[in-house]
């Protein structure tokens, strides 16, 4: 959960556009991060970035055409960032989008999802880019399969994808970012996934 955070102020802190960074050249351990937040540096760019930058980035993929680029591309092109395969990718993918409609397991306090989170989420969408730790599954969710067929781990990340744009109700708190719009969650699923699967942005 700290990945999210510490990666949301590199970003707030660099005045590099977001093509530069890279999150697998620099990924850093729990330690680390929790060491620098603490430090108070971080948590201070991050709050003057949040404040700061007021242009929203151009160009943001909706999920539905990045569901439609999901279905036209081969899986063989599709490499997914750091050590989980891409059946296992998509598994953990199309689980953040369930949760986001019945409830994430575990979460952040509320005080941290309305302070940090959120500045960490604004971060991203104006940056147009998340970088989190792609290793790092959902706290308290069911462990991942990594023998699921990719056929059907696919088919179950982009029916939550059609579920999550008919659902209707009251979207539950992001676990992390707090809550969130219905155009807001949309946006944080379309750049986790892109995190995790570059080839989709």
């Amino acid at each position: 959960m700290f990945s999210y955070i510490y990666h949301a102020v590199v970003i707030a802190g660099s005045a590099l556009p977001c093509h530069t960074y890279s999150s697998r050249d620099s990924r850093a351990t729990n330690m680390q991060r929790r060491q620098f937040l603490k430090s108070g540096a971080g948590l201070a760019a991050l709050g003057v970035a949040t404040w700061w930058w007021l242009a929203p980035a151009s160009g943001l993929q909706s999920l539905s055409a990045l569901n439609k680029k999901l279905t036209r591309i081969n899986n063989t092109t599709l490499k997914p960032e750091g050590s989980w395969s891409l059946a296992t990718t998509f598994s953990h993918l199309a689980q953040s989008i369930e949760y986001s409609m019945i409830g994430y397991p575990e979460n952040k306090p509320p005080l941290f999802q309305s302070t940090l989170g959120k500045a960490a989420f604004a971060v991203f969408k104006q940056h147009g880019a998340m970088h989190h730790d792609v290793e790092e599954a959902i706290p308290g969710a069911p462990a991942l399969n990594n023998d699921v067929d990719i056929v059907l781990a696919k088919a179950r990340l982009q029916q939550a994808i059609y579920r999550f744009i008919a659902h209707e109700e009251t979207f539950q708190p992001h676990f992390v970012f707090g809550e969130l719009e219905k155009q807001d969650y949309a946006i944080a699923h379309v750049l986790h996934i892109q995190d995790h699967i570059p080839a989709l942005v």
